[in-house]
């Protein structure tokens, strides 16, 4: 009986070190990148995110340590590597004299894509990312919003596995996010894996599935965001019908159900934290109940990347 093949990793670091000439930027760096996952790069200014990013990239070299790209060591086989990675800098630049069908054209000749195929890529380009209104003008005219569409066009016009993207929303405005977003999911479900790297965690959290902190060159934490929330507390809010009465204030103190804490309360409104398990859940609204309380809703409030983040960086600062 044959025994399954075990998947590679997209992305596999494995004790990277960096300096440059007066400082040490990334220190002994190790993690894996789940296929199809949509990763966040978290850490405050200074914190050697785009270093990392470069070096994923095969654009700098680590004084130690390797970057394989699926089963290639990007420094040994760099283009093997650039075959599967769409990397898009924070400023990256676009030939504003020339059109953008034109510099995804002279892009995708420089990935070796014949002329056939490269039209139909352009295409499908247009389509996902809906250039066919701009296609045919001079990237000097473009907006911050289409600008960034099309660099990321540039980064994936060679159909890559895997994206790294530094700071794609910087500049943009709230639309141009929500639609940022949406080409990032889009572009998850066609099975690529995304690293991205950004300041604004309440825009990351529209779509990113796992969470990678890095602090002062170390890596803090490396988690997936699904199974944190199913591990950890929750929060539940519970608004009421009628104002609590002094003795209803007694019961959230005093005869709440094992794994159920109370946290805070006002006239109408009380918020407790549970243990992440529906059964404790029920349990707690069934209490409520049976002392009288007229619950008009009972709501889970789930944790926030940002308050996820705050949590990893108190702890460990």
């Amino acid at each position: 009986m044959n025994q399954p093949v075990a998947q590679l990793p997209p992305i596999s670091v494995q004790d990277l070190t960096y300096f440059y000439p007066s400082k040490l930027a990334l220190e002994n760096i190790n993690f894996e990148l789940t296929e199809g996952s949509i990763t966040a790069l978290v850490g405050p200014n200074g914190a050697g995110k785009t270093t990392l990013l470069r070096n994923l990239a095969g654009l700098d070299t680590p004084y130690s340590g390797s970057v394989k790209i699926f089963d290639k060591i990007v420094d040994s086989n760099p283009r093997a590597a650039h075959m599967q990675i769409g990397y898009l800098s924070d400023d990256f630049g676009l030939y504003d004299d020339l059109k953008v069908y034109d510099v995804l054209e002279f892009i995708g000749g420089c990935h070796g894509i014949t002329d056939t195929a490269l039209a139909s890529r352009i295409t499908e380009l247009s389509q996902l990312l809906r250039l066919e209104t701009i296609i045919d003008k001079k990237c000097s005219t473009l907006s911050r919003g289409w600008r960034q569409r099309v660099g990321i066009a540039i980064a994936i016009i060679h159909a890559p596995k895997i994206l790294i993207l530094d700071e794609p929303a910087s500049g943009l405005d709230p639309e141009a996010r929500t639609e940022l977003s949406s080409i990032l999911k889009t572009l998850q479900k066609s099975g690529m894996t995304i690293l991205v790297s950004s300041h604004i965690l309440a825009e990351l959290e529209e779509y990113c599935t796992a969470m990678l902190v890095l602090r002062d060159g170390k890596i803090q934490e490396h988690v997936t965001l699904s199974a944190h929330q199913d591990k950890q507390h929750q929060v539940i809010n519970v608004e009421l019908l009628d104002h609590l009465t002094d003795e209803q204030r007694l019961i959230l103190t005093d005869k709440l159900p094992a794994h159920s804490f109370f946290i805070s309360a006002d006239l109408k409104s009380i918020q407790f934290q549970v243990e992440a398990d529906k059964s404790a859940h029920a349990i707690l609204l069934k209490t409520l109940l049976q002392h009288g309380m007229n619950v008009c809703s009972f709501t889970l409030e789930e944790t926030s990347l940002q308050s996820l983040y705050l949590q990893i960086a108190n702890r460990n600062s």
